[in-house]
């Protein structure tokens, strides 16, 4: 595995988090959504190949609660 792969999701969730600029918060926002949903994906697949572990169950917590802030984020924009 690849740890830097496995963590980019964070760096474009800090990114959105970090964000200040209103016009281009939705974006940084779709962007740490789309790479929180690929690494979900890429869990799943390791999960299938009976690769995955159990200590994936702390980052499976760490992706949804970063999808809960981001959907707040969005909605609050949005508002």
């Amino acid at each position: 595995m690849n740890a830097g792969k496995d963590t980019e999701w964070v760096e474009f969730y800090k990114a959105a988090l970090l964000e200040e600029d209103q016009e281009k918060l939705l974006q940084r926002i779709y962007l740490a959504v789309d790479a929180i949903r690929y690494r979900m994906w890429e869990l799943l697949r390791e999960e299938t190949k009976g690769i995955g572990r159990p200590a994936y169950m702390d980052e499976w917590k760490a992706l949804h609660d970063a999808l809960q802030t981001l959907s707040a984020m969005r909605n609050r924009s949005a508002a």
